[in-house]
Formats: structure tokens, sequence, C-alpha cells
């Protein structure tokens, strides 16, 4: 055998071709191999007028390998300064008529005598080659098959005819379209060294079987991460056993997992999965039930490391610097786990140091997190420009932007013609006719918004227009308006839970509707009470007219008075009515 050393952008030369059949054994040099190669070498030269990208020892002979490394100036045909990138080449029945020294196995196998090769000839052998049937039929790209031949290059020694098999069972198993079949080999080329009986149909069958999955499901997992056809029966096994037994899931659990995160199928119970768990448990203190919870979230928790991303996040972040307790670390991550697939120094840090700028202590930017854990999928870009909207653009101090984001972290979120639009829309309903930008308007605006932070992230749609509606016409746009100046939060209540039944009590029990601005903030039992002494206080006073009107008839005296007619009175001050009978 003599190997041919090549560039890497020649494979489509006839002269790279012979590599990989090389490698495939289906082809062997057996007779002045540098004589017949120079040959139609020298041809192609003449013909494209550059230099072949081919290295061959002079002094190879068959059997004999002479790596690029041990090789000599003297050993090679052409010079590597006359290398070129993918040279044009056709070769023609004339030049492969000269490569007479090659033999081909099973059409003169009992004799090694030299026979001439013609262009169907090649095209009958190369037709059951690896290489080509890759290239050809599965049309992998020219990277993915030098990642093929790097990483497992011993796929290119198998027939084609032993791909195709493997292949249909892949097909056949899960319906894979071109693209996905391209796809796994491209993440998982070591997926064709896998034997089709022996390995690919039993574990495709041992999957479905232990997870009840669907022919879909099993193509998400797989296409997702073909490495775990890889691993053993046992290996697998024990794997799933960890998520049953150990963690107490379901196999709809564990089916949902899967769905989610494949690849955590790749990490080893003894040193990835059970120190994982421990640590969650151990040294940050969270109940079984709530790691699965966790877990079962965001299951990427599981294929993280622990010296270099839980610890660092969970202790050093925010236990150490956040000083956060391990109960409240267990809340954020109840709520939302996904805060942990975000980069410590790159991300996390950063919008940390921007809340820390705004004059936030850790303690206080560790309450906004654990509010709304989400402050952590927006970039710091957004940040700012959310934060110069209310500072510039609204006219906010620094203290009113510090409410504003403490209590309603959610405005980072939106963009800023969102926010424009929520903002005009309420200096409309809080000052009907007012001009945007004038000192009463961006007095409203501050003490609206400032007053009931929240309102800048509900819906104008969904949320604020029904409540409006329903109150303009229960109460009227000017009696709204002044209701929103008493209680700037009063358009934050739920209009089914709060709005609507209190305002309906409040009528039915005959009191001013105005008055809902007092009644809406109280429980419900304070509220009974307070709509009580009202109701109380108002039969009082309606009572106390309807005395004072005498009845029909001539008019009596109804007051004490003395022998002159005046009233009684001590020092001049009056001391009571009393009522006389008729």
């Amino acid at each position: 055998e003599v190997r041919l050393m090549f560039n890497k952008r020649s494979k489509q030369t006839l002269l790279a071709s012979l590599t990989f059949i090389c490698h495939a054994q289906a082809f062997f040099v057996t007779h002045r191999p540098q004589n017949v190669l120079q040959k139609v070498a020298n041809r192609q030269i003449r013909k494209n007028g550059k230099n072949l990208p081919l290295y061959m020892s002079s002094s190879a002979g068959p059997h004999n390998d002479l790596s690029f490394d041990e090789a000599s100036p003297e050993d090679f045909l052409f010079d590597m300064d006359d290398m070129i990138e993918d040279p044009e080449v056709i070769f023609s029945e004339e030049d492969l008529s000269d490569l007479y020294d090659i033999s081909i196995p099973g059409v003169n196998s009992t004799d090694f005598t030299p026979t001439p090769i013609s262009l169907p000839d090649l095209q009958s052998i190369s037709s059951d080659l690896a290489y080509f049937y890759l290239r050809d039929e599965l049309g992998l790209s020219e990277d993915i098959m030098w990642k093929i031949t790097n990483e497992a290059g011993s796929v290119l020694g198998l027939k084609a005819s032993t791909l195709r098999e493997k292949v249909s069972v892949l097909r056949r198993s899960m319906i894979l379209s071109d693209e996905e079949l391209r796809a796994m080999i491209t993440s998982f080329p070591t997926l064709l060294h896998l034997s089709a009986e022996e390995n690919l149909s039993p574990k495709i069958r041992f999957l479905l079987q232990k997870l009840d999955l669907k022919q879909e499901e099993l193509k998400k997992i797989l296409v997702g991460c073909p490495s775990i056809l890889g691993y053993s029966f046992s290996n697998l096994s024990k794997k799933l056993e960890f998520f049953i037994d150990t963690m107490g899931y379901t196999k709809k659990d564990c089916r949902d997992i899967l769905l989610k995160i494949p690849r955590v199928m790749t990490s080893s119970v003894e040193t990835g999965l059970t120190p994982r768990f421990q640590f969650l448990r151990q040294e940050i203190r969270i109940p079984d039930s709530d790691i699965r919870k966790i877990v079962k979230k965001n299951p990427r928790v599981l294929t993280m490391s622990v010296e270099q991303n839980l610890q660092p996040k969970l202790i050093f972040f925010f236990i150490m610097t956040l000083y956060m307790q391990p109960d409240e670390v267990r809340k954020l991550l109840l709520s939302y786990p996904q805060i942990l697939n975000y980069n410590l120094e790159n991300h996390i840090r950063p919008i940390t140091r921007q809340f820390l700028s705004f004059d936030f202590s850790p303690y206080e930017f560790s309450r906004v997190l654990l509010r709304y854990p989400r402050l952590m999928t927006y970039s710091l870009t957004k940040i700012k420009r959310a934060v110069a909207y209310l500072r510039f653009v609204l006219g906010l101090d620094a203290s009113d932007v510090r409410r504003v984001l403490h209590q309603a972290p959610q405005v980072v979120s939106l963009t800023i013609e969102n926010l424009q639009q929520k903002v005009d829309y309420l200096l409309e309903v809080a000052e009907p006719g007012a001009i945007a930008g004038h000192p009463s308007s961006i007095r409203t605006l501050r003490k609206l918004i400032v007053g009931m932070p929240s309102l800048l992230h509900l819906s104008i749609e969904k949320n604020l227009k029904p409540k409006v509606e329903f109150l303009q016409a229960e109460l009227g746009p000017d009696e709204l308006s002044r209701a929103i100046d008493r209680l700037p939060t009063f358009l934050g209540y739920s209009l089914e839970n709060r709005i609507k039944p209190r305002l309906k009590q409040i009528l039915d029990a005959g009191v001013d509707g105005s008055s809902i601005t007092v009644g809406i903030p109280m429980k419900q039992d304070k509220f009974d009470q307070w709509l009580d002494r009202r109701v109380q206080k108002m039969l009082k006073v309606k009572k106390k007219k309807e005395d004072e009107i005498p009845p029909s008839g001539t008019i009596r005296k109804l007051l004490d008075t003395d022998e002159k007619g005046r009233i009684k009175e001590n020092d001049g001050r009056v001391v009571h009515w009393v009522r006389k009978d008729p």
C-alpha cells in the first residue's frame, strides 16, 4: 500500500479519491506507482498549467508508508511552494489507461497481473465506497466529510452497502428527513460505526419501551443528541434508574426531561448527575421535592459543572455577594431556574454592577431579583435604554427611577415604543386633554407612575382599557380622573376580583361611588366593616334630615325659649335643643 498525502481542498481530484480508495482497501498499488502517477500528474500539469498538490515518497513501495514528518525534501514529487487550492482536474480515459498498475480486487484476484482500468470500472467500484456514498447520496458537505475523516476516519473503510443498511434503520425507525439525517451524522460521526443489527435497532427499541416514546418524540431526542446511541445498554439503564429511583421521577417525567434537554443522558451518574443532585440538596439545602421541580423546569441544571457553574453562582454570587439566604435561593430557582443558564462574568455581574450604580445596595438588588428573576434575560443595553427613558424623557429624578425599578423591574422588558404608548394612554385618562410635556402633565405622570409603577407593564388592551371603560361608565370620566388623582394605585387593582365587586357593594348600599378610592385598598373584612359604618352614618344623617322637617299645617314653635321667646342659652352659648311635642 502506498499512502498519498494531499492538500485538504483537493479531494475532488482523482488522486485524492485514490487516497480514500487506499484507506478503504478497494484498490492497492503494486508496481511502479511513482512513474504511473507522475505520468498522469504531468499530463494534468500540462492541461492546467499548475502543479497538483500531491506529495509522495520517491522511495515508496508496496506496503511501505512514509509520513509527512519523516519525509525529506527529495522524497516529494512536487515542491510545497507549488501547492494550489482546488485544482480543476478532469481525468480522461487516456489518464486512466495509464494507471495500469492499479489492481482491482475481485476482478483479477487469482493473480496480480496489472489490469488497465477504465472510467466505467472506476465508477462501478467507487459506487460502493463510503466516501462517495456519504458525499454524493447523503449530500454531506466537504467540511462534514473532513470532520468524519478526523473523528471517525475508519468509517471511510466501510462499504457503501453497509452504511446504507445503517441509514435505512435510522430512517425507518424515526422517519428522518435528509436534513435531519445529515444533522445526526454531523453531530456524531461515530454513529456510522454502530452496527445496525446489534446496536442501532436494539437501542432504538430499548428507548421506545423504557420511556414509552412516540416516534416523533424519539426523533426529537436522537436528532438533538445522537450520541445517546453510542452508550451501552447498562449505561443507559443506570441513568434512567437514577432519574426514577434517586430523584423520584415518573416515566413521564423522564420523557419530558429528555425532550427538553436530550444531552442530559450524556452525563455520568457517578461524576455528573449524583454530585450535582447532592450539591443542591446538601449545600443549598433544597428539599428533594423542590429539586425535582427545578430540574423539571430546567433540566440543564443536571449538565452544569458544580465547580465551574453551580457553586460560583449559587454560593459565591447569590449567597455571599447578594446576601441571599439559602431558602431565598431555593425560591429564586423554583421561580426561574433558567437564571443559571446565563454566564456569570459576562452577563449576570455586569447587570448587577449597573443596578448598584443606581444606588441599589446588594441586598436591595437581591430583592429585585427575587421579585423578577427574568431581569437577567435582558441585555444590559436594553436595561440602560429603559432607564434613560424614565430619567430623561419622563423627567423622573434618580430616586423616582430607583423606586420604579424596585417596585416594577418588569419595565426593563418593554420597548421604548410600548412605554410611550402606555404613558400617553394613562395621561389621557388621568388628565383628559392634557398636553404632553407640559409641566402639569409631567407632574400628573410622575404622581401616577411613581405612585403605581406596575401600571407601566400592564397591557392596554387586556388590562387598562377594560378597567377605564367600566369605571368611566359607572363613575364618569371626570370622577375617574379625580379618583386616580386621589389614589394613583386605583387602576392597578383587578377589575373582576376587586373593582367590580367592591363598586357593586358600594352602589347597592346606596353609598356614593366616588368613595371607592377609600374602600378598595382594604382587605375584605375591613372593607365590610368600613362600608357598614358608612351605611349607618348615612342612615343617621338621613333620619336627622327627616326629623327636622315640621308636620304639615301650622308651624309650631319647637324650641325651648324663655318668657321672651329667646332660645335658652348659658353665657351666650346654646346648651341644647329640645323638641316640643306638637
